[in-house]
């Protein structure tokens, strides 16, 4: 199966996929043209589901980015199962794995689209389907 993992900012969007068990962080989009770059990829690759974080406070209570985060998944608009994660942590992860690289900053996106990606692959019965919100 291949996946597309999102990771969705104010101004950028990382991305991740998936294929042949295989996940790696893609690259990191301005979020005007997300989109667009969301549905290239999905086709070029061969999509079958997509995964985008969902940002909740540590208390697992929603937040204007979490608003904002369904509203995008919401404006994908393809024909592919979109899946919402519980996010919580995965740019901690994201940011100590870039630690000390100079493209830092964009850089975590695309990882913490990797390890959104990550979670929803190994606890499917964790996300949620964006119809739902």
């Amino acid at each position: 199966m291949t996946a597309l993992g999102i990771d969705v900012g104010r101004a950028r969007v990382g991305l991740a996929v998936e294929s042949a068990g295989v996940v790696l962080p893609l690259r990191t989009v301005g979020r005007d043209v997300a989109i667009q770059q969301i549905k290239e990829e999905c086709s070029n690759r061969k999509v079958e589901v997509i995964f985008v974080g969902l940002p909740l406070n540590l208390k697992g209570d929603n937040t204007a980015s979490t608003d904002d985060s369904i509203s995008f998944a919401k404006d994908i608009q393809v024909e592919l199962p979109i899946r919402m994660i519980d996010e919580r942590m995965t740019t901690n992860i994201a940011q100590g794995m870039s630690k000390g690289r100079q493209a830092a900053k964009a850089e975590v996106d695309s990882l913490s689209a990797a390890e959104i990606l990550k979670l929803g692959l190994s606890n499917p019965s964790l996300a949620k389907d964006i119809n739902g919100f």
